[in-house]
């Protein structure tokens, strides 16, 4: 579009940078018109901006033969494109003091109704300790008219928005996503977006979902949350600046809720932070995946072998009767969740209007309140959301959908707070641990994250090695001294003391995972040869020879639950039942629990006298059973 030359201000006795504007004579009159325009807007997009971090332009002028010119500061510094081209990627920290100046520099502009539209490493200049954003070529003015041709892109296909990319006018969010772009390029040292052609690139920003970060780091929950793929989620230009800069913990947003109830376990965050390695303060340190550990010492030496038939006390779930009429029947079930007071019973179900999270109050049964999944794409079916959890004082609820996105709400004001925290494909599972300030996220990428709720920011990424598909499940102990990850064919305990790990042999692909309430056994669900239940003693780490048998052959266990005496083991079957059994001795108690549909989720009131189950494929309801 142009030529920048350095040049002399002899009145003023400075350096400055000129830009002259190129019009190839191929160029036809409109054409040559609408790029004389854009360097007339440039000038004024960036003379009308005061800020540090935005070039100063001095002055415009057209010579003797109709050429536009503008008169800019100069700045002696590389651009970030050549750093990173010629020292390869930045560390996290650098990264973020970079980010900081532009997303604060893209807050005046913004405010002034000036969006840049084509942020990139070439645009930045970095002189010292200063930031600057340059080129404001194809800026926008609000309220201004356009100057695009129809059917052209204006930017940089990699560092686009996918709105941009599916034709819409760039906004402020628009330069929120071409930020988080950027900085992603920076830190990981390669595009997250990117390949052998235009058309292979501008797919791969339609789709929104960036190769995974390896040395991100502690930046890596703000980089998903600049390129979430819905504008609505992005931070705005502010917010960005904030968080980029590390600042004062009162401006972050915070977990609703009260300190833990006394009498829960002793393992609070801080300590299990401590366990992992991090010893400090989460934020400040650099982030690396971090494999389990399968030799180090267990701190479980001596265990004893499991005996023929655990502790429990008698079921009372022997002649469970169905208590009232389905609460729902709007669409498919796939996570019922109690609140730990047992007042209500979370549901997310898939409406005609698109996936949702329900609240019921069980006594009453009527439903609440109900939250909308943002990420829902009617189109594709990306949003359904595929768990719920509950933190452990109740206060917030979280949701994770399979478009990998986890959104939590405060259950005091039933409003949505902070961040989405953003993923690179499926969220398969969700778990709040120690104190709910930390919550565990797996899915397709085969990655265990851990995420402390007070800065949205990932403490570890752990990789567990599984080398087939993606992890299926993840549960916290009672105790909160492991941590279970499941998988196709295996199960892995990570001991949060010692970060020792041991491996359970299991069968199919895992559904879900349960441990007792006392932390003795670990029950999984999945599609197991024969329909059997798998429970393991979590001591010894050694399967239970107990029966545990009943659905068809070759069906799939979608979900299974442990009664909150430990003394029933529930599990919701594809073949449209549910079955119950007896803990101490493995049998089934009476017949299955029928249903129209295959049983999606199953969860236990915290007092134990409420079984609630959702069906998914074939019904789509939610059923309460009383014992």
């Amino acid at each position: 579009m142009g030529e920048v030359w350095r040049a002399r201000d002899e009145q003023l006795d400075r350096d400055v940078a000129v830009k002259r504007l190129r019009v190839p004579p191929e160029f036809g009159r409109t054409e040559s018109a609408h790029r004389i325009a854009r360097m007339e807007r440039e000038a004024r997009a960036a003379g009308v901006l005061r800020h540090r971090g935005i070039v100063t332009v001095h002055d415009q002028f057209t010579d003797a033969k109709g050429t536009p010119w503008i008169v800019m500061e100069y700045v002696p510094g590389r651009s970030l494109a050549q750093v990173i081209g010629d020292g390869g990627r930045l560390s996290p920290e650098r990264t973020a003091r970079i980010g900081a100046q532009i997303a604060d520099a893209l807050a005046a502009a913004h405010a002034a109704g000036v969006v840049h539209r084509d942020i990139k490493p070439a645009n930045i200049l970095l002189d010292g300790d200063r930031t600057v954003l340059t080129d404001f070529g194809i800026a926008a003015f609000e309220g201004a008219t356009t100057l695009t041709a129809e059917g052209s892109l204006m930017g940089t296909p990699a560092y686009m928005s996918p709105e941009q990319v599916n034709g819409d006018r760039g906004t402020p969010a628009s330069d929120l996503w071409s930020l988080g772009a950027t900085l992603y390029h920076a830190v990981e040292g390669q595009q997250a977006f990117q390949g052998p052609n235009m058309a292979v690139t501008l797919l791969a920003v339609h789709r929104g979902v960036p190769a995974p970060m390896v040395h991100a780091g502690p930046l890596e929950p703000v980089l998903r949350s600049l390129m979430s793929k819905d504008p609505a989620h992005r931070p705005t230009a502010a917010e960005a600046a904030a968080r980029l800069s590390a600042p004062d913990r009162s401006l972050l947003p915070t977990v609703p809720g009260a300190p833990p109830s006394a009498g829960r376990s002793p393992l609070t965050r801080r300590r299990l932070l401590i366990a992992l390695g991090a010893a400090g303060a989460a934020v400040a340190l650099p982030a690396a995946y971090y494999a389990f550990d399968e030799e180090a010492p267990s701190r479980k030496t001596g265990a004893p072998a499991p005996a023929s038939t655990p502790s429990a006390p008698p079921s009372s779930w022997r002649s469970p009767a169905r208590d009232g009429k389905p609460l729902t029947r709007s669409g498919d079930v796939s996570s019922v969740v109690f609140s730990p007071d047992g007042r209500l019973l979370a549901v997310a179900t898939d409406t005609p209007r698109g996936d949702s999270v329900q609240l019921w109050d069980v006594a009453a049964r009527t439903m609440q309140s109900e939250f909308a999944n943002a990420s829902d794409d009617r189109a594709s079916a990306d949003g359904q959301i595929l768990r719920l959890a509950f933190s452990r004082d109740g206060r917030i609820l979280a949701a994770a959908d399979l478009e990998g996105t986890v959104r939590m709400w405060d259950m005091r004001s039933r409003t949505e707070f902070g961040m989405p925290l953003e993923h690179a494909g499926t969220v398969r599972d969700i778990a709040f641990g120690p104190d709910g300030g930390l919550l565990a996220t797996v899915g397709k990428d085969k990655l265990v994250r851990l995420w402390d709720l007070t800065t949205y920011q990932v403490v570890r990424t752990l990789d567990p090695r599984f080398r087939h598909l993606e992890i299926t499940a993840v549960a916290f102990s009672p105790k909160d001294d492991l941590l279970a990850v499941g998988s196709e064919e295996v199960v892995r305990l990570w001991d949060l003391g010692t970060g020792a790990t041991r491996t359970l042999k299991a069968e199919g692909v895992i559904g879900q995972l349960a441990f007792s309430p006392d932390g003795r056994l670990l029950a999984a669900g999945g599609s197991g040869e024969s329909g059997t239940m798998m429970v393991w003693d979590v001591a010894s780490r050694t399967r239970l020879k107990l029966p545990f048998k009943g659905a068809a052959k070759y069906e799939y266990i979608a979900s299974v639950a442990f009664s909150p005496d430990g003394g029933t083991l529930a599990a919701g079957s594809s073949d449209n039942v549910l079955w119950l059994w007896d803990v101490a001795t493995g049998e089934r108690l009476g017949k299955p629990l029928a249903h129209s549909g295959t049983v999606e989720a199953v969860a236990f009131s915290p007092t134990g006298g409420l079984l609630a189950t959702g069906t998914g494929i074939g019904e789509g309801a939610v059923r309460l059973w009383r014992s």
